[in-house]
């Protein structure tokens, strides 16, 4: 199955048509091209706002952001419904910041979809879960890069590869290693969301013209670019991932 079917004009047709959030980028044994201490650096600034506004806004208890358990070589989670609604909540208000059109795709999409039954639909078939934060972060940066690039999708091994980059990045720093479950999903879902929504914006028979198609080009650019310092335009991708 095509990994973004979800995004086919027939699968639009069910769907009327921030809290910026994106992850470091790792660049494990392969050549860098860009330092990967910025990526990590922005991906603890990110866990960070998460158990702030966590905490502020009651979507877990603070104290359980304070115990966690490490979880070593994992950046898997139990999914908490409470976390999810959140997420959901902070990404739609970022995206009505920032980007009215994204915020209008998300909207319709949520109130009459499943984001975690999508995103297992999209990426599902490449080993892809929705409860890794490597799998949501490494798609995240894929359907941007896709967009930005009108590329087809990658293979197999080019999405293996990005989530192994990622993956390393992340377990790098011991603050992701003692992040608990919670703070993992705080992190991991708007990532998710913002993969579906750029994913659905780009099959959206709406873009008819090269121009709608060029904005939202743009539009995804800036979004990396703002909230993870990535130039996402100077990006290639190779069978060993990123660089």
């Amino acid at each position: 199955m095509n990994a973004f079917a979800v995004c086919s004009p027939r699968a639009l047709r069910l769907v009327a048509t921030g809290l910026l959030c994106a992850t470091s980028m790792a660049w494990a044994q392969v050549p860098l091209v860009l330092a990967p201490a910025a990526y990590t650096d922005h991906a603890m600034r990110i866990v960070t706002d998460r158990q702030r506004l966590l905490s502020q806004q009651g979507g877990v208890e603070s104290a359980s952001l304070r115990t966690a358990t490490p979880h070593a070589t994992t950046l898997r989670f139990q999914r908490n419904p409470a976390v999810a609604h959140w997420a959901e909540s902070v990404q739609l208000q970022a995206f009505r910041h920032s980007d009215p059109l994204l915020a209008q795709v998300l909207e319709g999409f949520a109130s009459r979809h499943d984001a975690v039954a999508t995103f297992r639909e999209m990426v599902g078939q490449y080993g892809y879960s929705p409860d890794d934060l490597s799998a949501t972060a490494a798609t995240e940066l894929i359907v941007a890069w896709m967009i930005v690039h009108d590329a087809p999708e990658p293979s197999p091994a080019q999405f293996e590869a990005v989530r192994r980059q990622l993956h390393a990045s992340l377990l790098q720093n011991p603050t992701v290693l003692e992040l608990n479950s919670d703070a993992l999903q705080a992190t991991s879902d708007p990532l998710l969301l913002r993969s579906v929504t750029f994913a659905i914006a780009r099959g959206a028979p709406e873009l008819r013209t090269r121009e709608q198609r060029e904005q939202l080009r743009q539009r995804v650019a800036a979004l990396v670019r703002e909230s993870s310092g990535l130039d996402i335009q100077r990006l290639t991708l190779a069978e060993e991932g990123f660089r």
